[in-house]
């Protein structure tokens, strides 16, 4: 199961319908999204606009893979249950959020050996049609958000 998710501070539709896209040629692959509020619907996955805690955790341990904005949070979770992550960052120029540090945090993510980046909608149908491949981060990483962050070299909100 891959588990795609955009954070609950507003949609990411550009990695929603990249993902959708992609699921339309792969029905036996399942998909499920946390889309976030006032987000573009999917047509070809299964998804539901927020995930609660215990939901986010049940399903996070089930993926095979995990495709995220290049969030802080999603990145430490799925370095703790060790599983291949995917970072999609935004992009400030396409008013994906205000700046753009997730272009930072990607790149710093993708050094630690935590997430490999995909750079836009090409790159990230590409990197899903090899996802066999993705390696799971090299080490699991427990520390708490702040000092994951601190660890990391990024800020955290």
């Amino acid at each position: 199961m891959i588990l795609v998710t955009v954070g609950r501070r507003r949609p990411f539709d550009r990695l929603v319908r990249a993902v959708d896209d992609w699921a339309a040629t792969r029905p036996g692959v399942r998909i499920v999204a946390q889309i976030g509020r006032d987000a573009w619907r999917p047509l070809h996955l299964e998804w539901s606009e927020r995930l609660g805690p215990i939901e986010f955790e049940v399903m996070l341990r089930a993926a095979d893979l995990v495709v995220s904005h290049a969030a802080i949070g999603t990145a430490r979770r799925a370095a703790e249950f060790r599983k291949p992550l995917v970072v999609v960052p935004r992009i400030a120029a396409l008013g994906e959020c205000d700046d753009d540090r997730q272009l930072a945090a990607a790149d710093r993510l993708a050094e630690l050996g935590i997430a490999v980046v995909a750079r836009n909608e090409i790159d990230l149908k590409t990197i899903l049609s090899q996802r066999a491949a993705i390696p799971a981060a090299r080490t699991p990483f427990s520390a708490p958000r702040r000092d994951f962050a601190r660890l990391a070299g990024l800020r955290s909100r």
